[in-house]
C-alpha cells in the first residue's frame, strides 16, 4: 500500500479543483498522488480503463498524468519538481515530452435529450479538433478526412462523420510529431452513456460512442497507449467490441487501488498537520469504509470528496457531502422498480441480524440496456458507483460474475439509505423504515 505525503499542509482546501497545475501553483493543500503515474507506466497495456465512484479523483489524476507526459523534465516551471514522481528513475522521466497527448473529458455530456447531447458533443469535438489542427499542415490526411475535419470544426458534421474524428486527430498528431504516436486520455467516458440511458436515447448515443471510441482505440500504429476513466464498466459489446483485451481495473482489482481516494494514514496525516487530529474518529466513521482491490483483504479507502469538504468546517459534525453531489436519479429509478429479492438484500444491509451485509452475485460490467432485467446488474451498479462496497469477494464458476459480500461503506452513505431508500422501498421488507 502506498501512503503519500501531504503537500503544503496549511494551504487552501482544494474543493472542486480538477486542474493539476492550479492545485500545485495556487497554494492548495493536497495529497501527493503522483506515483500513480509510475504504476500506470509499469502496468502497461494498449488500452487501460479505470473505474471508480464519482468524486474519487479520476479527473485530476488523469489531468496530472497528461501534464507529466506533456511537460519535459527540463522545463523551468516543472509542476513535478518537488513531488514524488520527480524522484522516480530516469526511465520514467524520459517519457516526458516525448509524445503528443490527446486529452478529452465527456463529463459534461449529460443532456436530457439526444438533440442537446449531440449539440454539446459536437462542440466538444469541435474544440478538440481546432486545438489539434491549428497551425498544422493537413497533407497527411486524405481529402475525405480533411473534409470531415473542417465539418467537425464548424459543427456541421453528422454523427457518421463525428465517429471518425478521433482517428483523424491521432493520425494528424502522429504526423505532427515525426511519427511518434500519441497518448490518448478520455475522462468520464461513460457519462454520455449513463445520461442516454436515463433519458431514453441510449441507442443513438451508443452508436456514436462505439464509432468514436471503438475506431480510435482498436489496434492502430497511430495510437501509442490510451487510458480511460469512468464510473461504470459499460458492457464491452456496447462500445469496445473490437478492442483486443483492454486492461480493465475496477474497484475489485488491486492495481491502482490506493490512488483514488485517501488511505487511513493519509487522512491521519492530513488532520494532524492541519491541527485537527482529535477529529479523526468522527471522520473515520463518516467517510471511511470503501474497500478497493477485492479478495479477503481489500485496501480500505476514505471518500476523498467528503474528507476534503469536511476540512472546510472542522468544528461541525461530519455532514453529507458526497451523497449530495448527485440527484441519485438512476439509482432511485432502479430501486423503486426492483423486485422483492433486491429489497430483501437491502433489508439485510440495514439489519444488525445480518451484520449489515448481503451476499450477492455481482456483474462487474454493467449492461445499461438490460440493467433492470437481472439483479446482478443492479448490484454491480451500486458497487461501482459507490453506494455499496465489497467486504469480501469470491470468484464464481461463471467468469463474468463474482460472489461478493456487500456492505454500506460508512455512516454518510448509511444515512442516505436510512432516509431516501427507506421511503423509496415501501412494502415487502418489513422494518426497513425503522432503521436509524
Amino acid at each position: 500500500m502506498q501512503n503519500n505525503p501531504i503537500v503544503n499542509p496549511t494551504g487552501k482546501v482544494p474543493v472542486g479543483i480538477s486542474d493539476f497545475a492550479e492545485l500545485v501553483q495556487e497554494d492548495y493543500c493536497f495529497v501527493d498522488k503522483t506515483l500513480f503515474i509510475k504504476e500506470f507506466l509499469d502496468v502497461g497495456g494498449k488500452v487501460t480503463l479505470i473505474t471508480r465512484p464519482r468524486r474519487f479523483g479520476k479527473t485530476i489524476n488523469l489531468d496530472m498524468l497528461c501534464r507529466f507526459l506533456r511537460q519535459p523534465a527540463s522545463d523551468k516551471e516543472d509542476l513535478f519538481a518537488e513531488l514524488a514522481m520527480s524522484k522516480a528513475p530516469q526511465q520514467y522521466q524520459q517519457e516526458r515530452g516525448k509524445r503528443p497527448v490527446l486529452f478529452m473529458s465527456f463529463r459534461t455530456i449529460k443532456e436530457s435529450c439526444w438533440k442537446n447531447a449531440y449539440t454539446r458533443m459536437s462542440g466538444l469535438l469541435s474544440d478538440t479538433a481546432q486545438e489539434v489542427s491549428q497551425e498544422s499542415s493537413l497533407d497527411c490526411l486524405t481529402n475525405n478526412q480533411q473534409d470531415i475535419l473542417h465539418k467537425v470544426i464548424h459543427k456541421q458534421a453528422d454523427s457518421t462523420e463525428c465517429k471518425s474524428i478521433l482517428v483523424i486527430l491521432i493520425k494528424l498528431l502522429t504526423h505532427q510529431h515525426a511519427g511518434m504516436a500519441p497518448w490518448v486520455a478520455i475522462d468520464e467516458y461513460d457519462a454520455p452513456m449513463q445520461a442516454a440511458y436515463q433519458y431514453n436515447y441510449y441507442e443513438d448515443m451508443r452508436d456514436l460512442m462505439k464509432g468514436l471510441l471503438g475506431d480510435c482505440l482498436k489496434d492502430s500504429h497511430f495510437l501509442h497507449r490510451a487510458v480511460l476513466t469512468g464510473i461504470l464498466r459499460v458492457d464491452i459489446e456496447d462500445i469496445f467490441s473490437e478492442l483486443n483485451n483492454p486492461g480493465i481495473y475496477g474497484v475489485l482489482k488491486r492495481p491502482y487501488a490506493s490512488w483514488f481516494g485517501f488511505t487511513k494514514h493519509e487522512v491521519k496525516q492530513l488532520l494532524q498537520q492541519r491541527g485537527h487530529a482529535q477529529r479523526f474518529e468522527a471522520v473515520q466513521q463518516a467517510y471511511n469504509g470503501y474497500r478497493f482491490g477485492g479478495g479477503d483483504q481489500p485496501l480500505m479507502i476514505y471518500n476523498p470528496w467528503s474528507v476534503v469538504n469536511d476540512l472546510l468546517e472542522p468544528t461541525r459534525e461530519p455532514g453529507l457531502h458526497w451523497v449530495n453531489t448527485s440527484d441519485n436519479h438512476l439509482v432511485h429509478k432502479l430501486l423503486t422498480q426492483a423486485d422483492a429479492k433486491v429489497k430483501e438484500g437491502l433489508h439485510e444491509l440495514l439489519s444488525p441480524t445480518a451484520q449489515y451485509t448481503t451476499m450477492q452475485i455481482v456483474q462487474e460490467h454493467v449492461p445499461l440496456r438490460e440493467i433492470a432485467k437481472d439483479n446482478k446488474n443492479l448490484w454491480g451498479l451500486l458497487l461501482a458507483s459507490g453506494y455499496l462496497t465489497a467486504a469480501q469477494t469470491r470468484e464464481n464458476p461463471d467468469a463474468d460474475n463474482k460472489i461478493v459480500q456487500l456492505c454500506i461503506p460508512n455512516n454518510e452513505v448509511r444515512r442516505l439509505y436510512s432516509g431516501l431508500v427507506a421511503r423509496w422501498l415501501q412494502g415487502p421488507a418489513e422494518g426497513i423504515n425503522g432503521v436509524d
